[in-house]
């Protein structure tokens, strides 16, 4: 499930502003929890929670289902995330439909945790709906998987063009093709597509992909050129795992494929994001 989220990225999602507090008090909150200053935030989350702010009430859920500055305290946590749910507060929904999945803070009700996760992401939640692609994968219990009713998920969220959408459900359909290719083969071309357009949007686990499957010639007609080029343009965007790779390729490499591969770093330009119409 895809849970992370910045403090700072709640100002961009639907908020209850405060009705007491100093309007600058949540930003300032959210300064303080993105800097791992959590102590700090509390009292200005307790504050702002009490006033209907469901922003902090979904910080606070993950202060006290984390620990973070807190003791950890998991039904606590878990009423706080519900309570926003209950409001349609897109992150909490998220979270809370995972918990039900998890059993962390309540008692595991998957049936009630996937309703929340499909409710989400037929309402249009990019999260959501690649929550549900994950689910029908088989990523919470083999019993689900279902490729059909995952590629349906993977439709709506590749839709909305954002990269995380689009990375996922070109590499799952990708998978789909390697794994079950008399059924799936068709897919490749077009997944492939998908997650070159996530990699264009400087997306760095598309990057990284891509060039592991150029190196490896996997789906794709092998090539130390493109698999340079990706990894490059990974280890740029901050993947962990990528200068690694991009350096033994370099050395590996002869300076015609190095020269080839900086003149199209040189002429390079990432693809502007889509606005994301439901945060």
């Amino acid at each position: 499930m895809r849970n992370a989220l910045t403090a700072a990225g709640l100002l961009l999602a639907l908020a209850t502003p405060a009705t007491h507090a100093n309007p600058g008090s949540f930003e300032q909150a959210a300064q303080w929890f993105d800097a791992g200053e959590y102590a700090s935030a509390h009292p200005l989350l307790l504050e702002l929670d009490k006033h209907g702010d469901l922003r902090a009430s979904f910080l606070l859920c993950i202060q006290f289902l984390d620990g973070l500055g807190v003791t950890q305290d998991l039904p606590r946590g878990f009423r706080l995330c519900h309570k926003g749910a209950d409001h349609g507060f897109p992150p909490a929904v998220r979270m809370t439909a995972a918990n039900y999945l998890l059993g962390r803070g309540t008692a595991a009700n998957p049936e009630r945790g996937i309703a929340m996760f499909e409710k989400a992401a037929q309402a249009g939640d990019l999260d959501a709906q690649i929550s549900m692609a994950e689910i029908y994968a088989g990523a919470i219990d083999p019993a689900l998987l279902d490729p059909e009713k995952m590629l349906v998920y993977l439709q709506m969220a590749a839709d909305q063009g954002q990269p995380e959408g689009l990375f996922m459900s070109g590499s799952l359909q990708l998978a789909l093709a390697d794994a079950i290719p008399n059924t799936y083969w068709e897919r490749r071309e077009s997944a492939l597509a998908q997650v070159v357009r996530a990699a264009n949007m400087n997306y760095g686990p598309a990057q990284y992909a891509l060039g592991e499957l150029y190196l490896k010639g996997t789906l794709v007609v092998g090539s130390l050129a493109d698999s340079l080029f990706w990894f490059t343009l990974a280890d740029r965007a901050g993947h962990p795992d990528a200068r690694e790779k991009r350096f033994e390729l370099e050395l590996g490499s002869n300076a015609g494929i190095r020269a080839a591969v900086s003149r199209r770093l040189n002429s390079w330009k990432p693809l502007p994001r889509p606005e994301l119409t439901n945060p």
